[in-house]
């Protein structure tokens, strides 16, 4: 499938009255893992002997990420009072689309769309049909169902859809931390027993770092299965989002664990020992001036976010000047380096930590 629209993958899941769940159609064949992870997000992964008892999911659209998948599940219940329900042993309809791009509300609406075509007439011929619009077209318009356009959806503004001054208010000057690891790259996991609110608060973290423009190291939901942990494990750096609060004494899996239930960041005990979060002045004044920010009535978010990315840029030209030349010429920051130029206590293993998530350093 050529990639218009950043759309790699489709498949439609059924919940019959058994219990039974069942892949019923695909376009092309999903990839075995990404299908398994998207069944096991949307509790769709095996008989539950509800029998005709409605499908719980956690949220009728959610959205997660896989190796370079971005996986979205939007699901329906069956109409059932409708005589003429083409699906009548059907309890409900899960819509899988994957995609290389990140754009939830984009794919959400073009989910909704496809599996409500599918619920009315029971043919995925109609929503190949549908598809393939998209894929000519950019647009679909369906009778009595609704119209996509792709054009309605700017990539953009997709970072921009969660207030960064929710997080900062929500976290306080604690909010450094979360800027730290995300500069430094350090494994981040987000609880919360809410997947709307860990969806909404977790796509917002990679405004600290917005000088990357980097959404593809969220892992937004992430079930406590050996195939998401050995991803995770694979990943290295991410940002990863939890509704199992067990997650929270798997210290191994994290630096920085954000609990949006109790409001609170903790450093995992190797995260305190490694140095690389020592606070300073500079810490407490950028702390500092974005909960103010966050706090001050006149200044919007777009704001907040281009005063902390020039703030940010300020530090990694400052990095960038503390390079050394190695005996073949090259330029690098070195720890060496930055310890002899006496900084205030701590912050030359920060500066460092930064310098090699940049690709200041010579470190392979």
């Amino acid at each position: 499938m050529a990639q218009e629209n950043g759309i790699v993958g489709l498949s439609l899941v059924e919940k019959d009255k058994n219990g039974d769940v069942l892949v019923t159609w695909s376009f092309p064949a999903l990839d075995p893992e990404v299908k398994q992870v998207a069944l096991s997000c949307a509790n769709l992964s095996g008989n539950d002997n509800n029998s005709d008892q409605e499908v719980v999911v956690p949220l009728q659209f959610l959205w997660t990420k896989y190796k370079t998948s971005w996986i979205h599940v939007f699901t329906n219940q069956n109409d059932h009072a409708n005589k003429e329900n083409p699906l009548p042993r059907v309890v409900s309809i899960s819509f899988i689309l994957v995609s290389t791009v990140f754009n939830p509300e984009k794919y959400a609406a073009l989910s909704k769309i496809m599996t409500e075509v599918y619920q009315n007439t029971g043919s995925p011929v109609r929503v190949l049909e549908c598809y393939l619009s998209v894929f000519a077209k950019g647009k679909v318009d369906v009778p009595n169902i609704g119209s996509f356009a792709s054009s309605d959806f700017d990539p953009k503004k997709s970072y921009l859809v969660t207030p960064i001054k929710e997080i900062i208010k929500m976290f306080g000057v604690h909010v450094i931390l979360i800027w730290s690891a995300l500069l430094m790259k350090k494994r981040i996991v987000v609880y919360s027993d809410s997947l709307d609110s860990l969806l909404k608060i977790i796509r917002a973290l990679p405004l600290f770092a917005f000088h990357r423009l980097d959404w593809d190291i969220l892992r937004p939901y992430v079930r406590l299965s050996t195939l998401q942990l050995k991803e995770l494990e694979d990943a290295g750096v991410y940002v990863a989002g939890f509704t199992d609060s067990d997650v929270k004494m798997k210290r191994d899996l994290y630096d920085l664990l954000v609990d949006v239930n109790a409001r609170t960041v903790t450093l995992s005990d190797h995260a305190q020992q490694s140095g690389d979060f020592k606070m300073g002045s500079f810490h407490k004044d950028l702390a500092t001036f974005m909960v103010s920010s966050a706090e001050a009535e006149g200044v919007s978010d777009q704001t907040i976010i281009r005063e902390v990315s020039v703030k940010t840029k300020e530090l990694l030209k400052r990095l960038l000047s503390l390079r050394v030349k190695d005996e073949n010429g090259e330029e690098y920051v070195t720890l060496e380096s930055l310890q002899e130029r006496k900084l205030p206590p701590g912050m030359d293993r920060f500066l460092f930590a930064i310098a090699g998530a940049e690709g200041f350093t010579n470190r392979k």
